[in-house]
């Protein structure tokens, strides 16, 4: 068995007095959550992580293609839209100006625990083991019945009944 040397800090994290806690990959995006609670996203381009603006404490993010989705420590899930601006003569990481966008509809009533995403879809998972899905259900990936009939949902959506709590997704 070949030894393992320990992981080593990236020199950008160590430099701030930061440890990373948290990383999501988009489809021209990444992001990482610092052990603070901040947010910081970057892109191929544009390789210096740069720290979004937020007055939350997140404790974890979740990526899908375009967008970012963050649970905050209180259990609020806050959404940054198209991260990645597709002018291709930008080329460039668009980044917000504005606080994070905070989803409700079926998310109304649930504290989440996690959130996990798609390429086009997330999935948000409750304390108490309920799931709520947002975006893409062209492969039935949100569990709402057939596809050609329910092809997504544009608010989040408490989904289920089931049989026992969700713990993951």
């Amino acid at each position: 068995v070949p030894a393992r040397s320990p992981p080593s800090e990236a020199a950008f994290w160590a430099s701030k007095g930061l440890r990373v806690v948290n990383m999501s990959y988009g489809q021209h995006h990444a992001a990482a959550v610092d052990h603070r609670g901040g947010v910081w996203a970057w892109a191929s381009s544009e390789p210096t992580p740069r720290q979004l603006p937020c007055r939350s404490r997140i404790a974890s993010v979740a990526s899908t293609d375009a967008s970012l989705y963050a649970v905050t420590s209180k259990g609020k899930v806050l959404e940054w839209r198209d991260l990645f601006s597709a002018d291709a003569s930008a080329d460039a990481l668009a980044l917000p100006s504005a606080e994070p966008r905070p989803l409700g509809g079926g998310l109304a009533k649930v504290t989440a625990a996690s959130v996990a995403a798609g390429a086009n879809h997330v999935l948000i998972v409750g304390k108490k083991g309920e799931l709520v899905g947002l975006g893409d259900n062209r492969c039935g990936q949100l569990g709402l019945g057939a596809p050609e009939e329910r092809p997504g949902c544009t608010e989040p959506t408490l989904l289920g009944p089931f049989a026992s709590p969700v713990v993951a997704a």
